[in-house]
């Protein structure tokens, strides 16, 4: 037997209608969908907006809420029509009281059943409820801690019956393991000092530092460093070993018979011998590196050589100056003063910012409130509309009010566009065979005119009556006796409300009466009646959406 009736919140109102019948009872109200606190109260009423309530507590574990729907109001007796039954979840705290939740329960109504074996269990105090369940969730935090303190009864037992500590120790000490059983478990621990070595004899030089005193001399010191590179590099050129790349080729010669250009030409061996000379042993790029001895475990100096770069430009104009090159910023500090070359700054919030761990320039999208602002603020102006932006920007120009007004043209062009404002031919029947009644169903409609031209009808006067979207007679035509005639309706919606006017002729320069009045909707039928339309009864309607 199923005693749970299932209740999911998607919003603050939710209907239930299966599951419950009139004398049931020890149904389980089971709601989910909404984290309750672990008890929360809930109303329960056979009233909607009058009467009394009857409380229960609901109790809430991993995220569903459980309560008992009161017998009594499942009972109901003397209640003989489908009725419901009305559940408010109540959320409190120590300062305030809210209801958040309505739940409307439907119950069935049935014959009320005699002689039942076994009498339903009364009604339990609400009170009760809520100590059951906090003495629930005592028990599984009880079964909790006793699984832990088990656990730290094993370990100290296993501790006690296989290890074996000092008798004494001292403040400082460490204990060190000196056995171990045979699956590698330690034992037997002692109390031992911490060793910190406090002479630099007792650690272990794994870095290569000094330990004694280095002969450097012959080696050069920065002031006299540049001297020995000019002169490295003269004896370079006069010894005419090295030619340029763009020159013919030459040997050691006269002078005169080798082309050297400035720096044109791989200068590797230049500065390994650079190096050599001034007691560097390694070149890496335009760096010369010096080291203590020829090991290379310890550097003693580095210094860069001169890489051949007389000039920088940016825009075929020089940024250099006085040894410097300095980058501009591109920008301007006036009209008359423009900077279009240069580094650029990229501020924030200003349409444009960097991808994400990228160098990447990217056009920002602007916020909602930038496009709900328009012009209240500067930053609008640097903004550019991205296609994850375009249907709120339009949506905001075209509803919000803040923007310019549109023109008479622009909003009649608009019209024309979306195809307002002009008439569409709704219906248009002719009928084969005799009927008593002609009707059209019309929803989303402002405006609508109605044309019937109905043949004639020999053996009867056949007053048409008019029933405008109500059940009510608001107008009848008498065409007269075997004349064929024209009934015209015009009407015009507003709210809840239509007005209407009429005219109708009977062909033989007859006109009817005009009538008009304002009419309040129930239905979207318009309908016509008659004794009967004859076959051949033509029927048109127009409408303006």
């Amino acid at each position: 037997m199923d005693n749970i009736i299932e209740c999911k919140l998607e919003s603050t109102y939710k209907e239930i209608f299966t599951g419950l019948w009139q004398y049931d009872y020890g149904q389980i109200l089971r709601i989910t969908g909404v984290d309750f606190p672990k008890a929360v109260e809930i109303q329960f009423s056979l009233n909607e907006k009058s009467g009394s309530v009857i409380t229960r507590i609901g109790t809430t574990t991993d995220g569903v809420t459980e309560v008992k729907i009161p017998d009594e109001l499942l009972k109901n007796e003397g209640h003989s029509q489908d009725y419901s039954i009305y559940a408010y979840i109540y959320l409190t705290d120590e300062t305030s009281g809210n209801t958040e939740y309505q739940i409307v329960l439907h119950v069935k109504s049935r014959t009320k059943p005699e002689n039942p074996s076994e009498e339903p269990l009364p009604e339990p105090n609400i009170f009760h409820e809520t100590v059951v369940a906090v003495n629930a969730n005592a028990e599984r935090a009880e079964k909790a801690l006793g699984d832990v303190e088990e656990i730290r009864d094993n370990l100290n037992l296993d501790l006690s019956e296989k290890i074996t500590r000092p008798d004494t120790a001292k403040a400082g000490q460490v204990l060190a393991v000196k056995e171990i059983d045979e699956s590698g478990k330690p034992t037997v621990f002692e109390a031992e000092d911490i060793k910190v070595p406090t002479k630099t004899s007792e650690l272990e030089n794994d870095s290569g530092f000094l330990t004694e005193h280095q002969d450097i001399s012959g080696k050069l010191d920065k002031e006299k460093l540049p001297e020995a590179i000019d002169d490295a590099l003269a004896q370079a050129k006069e010894s005419g070993e090295f030619n340029g790349k763009d020159g013919a080729p030459g040997e050691k010669g006269d002078p005169g018979e080798t082309t050297y250009i400035e720096n044109p030409y791989d200068d590797t061996e230049i500065k390994k011998e650079i190096a050599v000379k001034v007691g560097y042993s390694e070149v890496v790029g335009n760096q010369l590196l010096m080291y203590a001895d020829d090991t290379k475990e310890k550097l003693l100096a580095t210094l860069e050589l001169p890489s051949g770069v007389e000039d920088v430009k940016v825009n075929g104009e020089s940024i250099v100056e006085n040894g410097i090159a300095e980058i501009p910023v591109a920008g301007y500090t006036s009209p008359t003063q423009i900077q279009r070359t240069g580094l650029v700054h990229v501020p924030p919030e200003y349409g444009i910012s960097f991808q994400y761990n990228s160098p990447n320039l990217i056009i920002l999208n602007p916020s909602t409130n930038l496009i709900d602002g328009r012009n209240n603020m500067l930053q609008a102006n640097y903004y550019a509309l991205t296609v994850s932006r375009i249907d709120y920007a339009i949506k905001s120009a075209m509803c919000d009010g803040k923007g310019t007004a549109w023109t008479v043209e622009e909003q009649a062009a608009a019209r024309e566009r979306m195809g307002i404002g002009e008439w569409e031919l709704f219906a248009d029947i002719a009928l084969e065979e005799k009927v008593q009644k002609i009707s059209f169903t019309i929803e989303n409609w402002k405006e609508l005119f109605v044309r019937i031209d109905a043949k004639a009808v020999q053996d009867t006067s056949s007053t048409t009556i008019l029933y405008p979207f109500t059940n009510e007679n608001f107008h009848d035509f008498y065409p007269g006796t075997g004349k064929d005639a024209s009934i015209y309706v015009h009407m015009v919606k507003f709210d809840d409300y239509a007005f209407y006017e009429t005219s109708f002729n009977n062909k033989s320069a007859n006109s009817g009466t005009q009538k008009s009045s304002i009419v309040k909707r129930t239905h979207n039928f318009l309908n016509f009646t008659r004794d009967y339309f004859e076959s051949g009864t033509t029927a048109k309607v127009w409408i303006m959406r």
